[in-house]
């Protein structure tokens, strides 16, 4: 029975202002069933229009998820790494079937989290389960790491009712079915699996035959930040609570008035550690109450973009609803805040 599904699928890699074109070497060590829905290796561009930035991929890798009972395949998921460093892993699930749940780790086996609610990567998608694709975006992975992946599909009805065929797999290579569960004992993590008893694993390195990861230093714009501090503390500049110079600011699709937001800022920490919704909206709050051109930054506009796509999905914040974020939203709010420290703009401004 076969059931190792790996496709190296070849690319251009595309650099920026040069018209040279490298070829990437093809090796196929066996072929998926979800072949023809395999994603082509590309190259996408971020900045602005002025400040155009190649990122690019010479490689994708298909792993299968299997469902346990019966060696069907469940979903595929596809991973691909960046000329920037980011891993891009994009699950999709077969014909007529929907995504219900994705989980996600990649990283050292022991930071494995003991619940599939603690994985880093994850999206729960409610009736009527609309997508049946669905990409992660990670920064910050060495060359070699481990990945455990779940899904949980369902069956829509030509009329688009859901069925009773709903099915969960887990992602593995070659003939075995590795024990989530027993590297979890060996490595001391906990005695008890829970929902990941039936988990399996797998260890991946990374193609990156056509780039090096350090390759593409990216062209920062000269653009600063005001501080936090200056809209949600007390301004360094005048040792008092700067009054705004706008009357609200709009994050994430809702409006803030000063006060709002404010208020926000100077809720209790539980443990001195800041709500993850209130650390990343007073980040994109500071950058816009700066005017910082921050789509122009191949880092900070995707980041920003990260978070105030997150937000949209919430209800508008409140001293009384800050809610937690997934990994990648807390990724995303560092970078913003790395950027406000080293990039702060002159008094004058």
């Amino acid at each position: 029975m076969k059931t190792y599904l790996l496709n190296k699928i070849p690319a251009l890699c595309l650099f920026a202002f040069l018209v040279v074109l490298l070829s990437c070497n093809k090796s196929n060590s066996g072929s998926s069933p979800l072949d023809e829905d395999s994603i082509a290796s590309y190259t996408t561009f971020r900045g602005g229009a002025s400040n155009v930035v190649p990122v690019s991929f010479c490689a994708t890798d298909t792993v299968a998820l299997f469902f346990k009972a019966s060696n069907q395949v469940v979903s595929n998921m596809y991973l691909k790494r960046g000329s920037d460093g980011s891993l891009h892993v994009t699950f999709k699930a077969p014909s007529n079937f929907y995504f219900k749940q994705i989980n996600l780790y990649c990283g050292a086996p022991e930071g494995i989290p003991l619940l599939l609610a603690n994985f880093p990567y994850k999206i729960i998608y409610s009736q009527p389960f609309p997508s049946n694709e669905h990409t992660f975006i990670i920064n910050g992975l060495p060359e070699s790491f481990t990945v455990v992946a779940y899904t949980n599909v369902v069956k829509k009805a030509a009329n688009g009712n859901v069925t009773a065929d709903v099915k969960a797999g887990w992602a593995h290579l070659g003939n075995e079915h590795p024990s989530l569960c027993s590297l979890i004992k060996t490595l001391g993590l906990g005695m008890v699996c829970g929902d990941l008893t039936e988990g399996s694993y797998f260890n991946y390195t990374s193609n990156t035959s056509c780039f090096s990861l350090d390759r593409l230093v990216l062209e920062e714009p000269d653009i600063c930040s005001r501080p936090v501090d200056h809209f949600f503390g007390i301004s360094a500049t005048c040792n008092c609570k700067s009054p705004w110079s706008e009357a609200a600011v709009t994050v994430g699709g809702s409006t803030y008035t000063e006060s709002e937001a404010r208020a926000i800022a100077e809720t209790t920490d539980a443990d001195g550690t800041a709500p993850d919704s209130k650390y990343a909206f007073m980040r994109v709050a500071t950058l816009k109450l700066s005017y910082t051109d921050y789509m122009a930054s191949p880092t900070l506009g995707p980041a920003v973009t990260t978070v105030e796509n997150w937000l949209a999905t919430k209800s508008k914040l409140s001293p009384a609803y800050l809610p937690d974020a997934t990994q990648e939203v807390r990724d995303a709010s560092a970078v913003i805040d790395r950027f406000i420290e080293a990039h702060p703009c002159p008094d004058r401004r």
